[in-house]
């Protein structure tokens, strides 16, 4: 739902996954969200945003300070399952 709203998290992680009483998965933590809606120019995020988030869950472009989108989220979703599937983290 999130991406649809042209919202991209950047901080997809375990404690930011939470399980309502219902068993609902609900993602928390906006923190470090963006909305790419309000931003004027999208190229400026990468040259004036600092790296926020958890590095071990971040995908490549944005460590490297690359244009991200919200297949970044997709990536840190994969190292969440990956972790929940052997008990280890992949890297």
């Amino acid at each position: 739902m999130i991406h649809k709203n042209s919202i991209i998290h950047r901080d997809i992680k375990p404690s930011n996954i939470l399980i309502n009483s219902k068993g609902y998965v609900k993602i928390g933590d906006f923190g470090t969200s963006k909305n790419f809606h309000k931003i004027e120019n999208p190229e400026s995020i990468i040259e004036n945003t600092l790296v926020l988030g958890t590095e071990e869950y971040m995908a490549p472009e944005i460590l490297n300070h690359e244009m991200y989108s919200y297949k970044s989220d997709i990536w840190s979703l994969g190292i969440v399952l990956y972790e929940l599937a052997t008990g280890k983290y992949p890297f």
